[in-house]
């Protein structure tokens, strides 16, 4: 189980946490800076994030579930919704090509408050 976030507040940065169990496993946050820089890039950039993670360490062929408390994110990757927004389509296109390296990958809205582990790594690296 993962859980990513994003967070924006001047600057953004995204963060996961993976878990196996109850146990944590890895917690990385990374600071975003620069133009285009939004909220919704940085829900997108947790993702694939977390997803690189996955993949670097071979567990592709695991059951996965992601949690993330951006709705329309998890809509896009789901075919519940388009992207609207030209500047999230590369980031679209990015993370569905990761998610269809996964053989049994399933990707979960969470309510922001059940994603409270992800959502202190994400701001833990605007504090730093």
């Amino acid at each position: 189980m993962a859980h990513c976030d994003g967070s924006f507040m001047p600057r953004g940065s995204a963060g996961f946490v993976v878990y196996a169990g109850s146990r944590k496993i890895a917690a990385r946050s990374e600071i975003l800076e620069g133009l285009g820089v939004t909220a919704s890039v940085c829900e997108y950039v947790a993702l694939i994030r977390v997803l690189e993670y996955l993949i670097e360490r071979g567990l592709t062929e695991r059951a996965i579930t992601i949690r993330a408390d951006f709705k329309p994110m998890v809509d896009h990757l789901s075919g519940r919704a388009p992207v609207r927004s030209e500047h999230l389509v590369p980031l679209y296109l990015k993370a569905k090509e990761l998610v269809g390296r996964f053989t049994n990958l399933v990707l979960e809205w969470t309510p922001r408050l059940l994603n409270n582990g992800a959502d202190q790594v994400a701001r833990r690296g605007l504090r730093d």
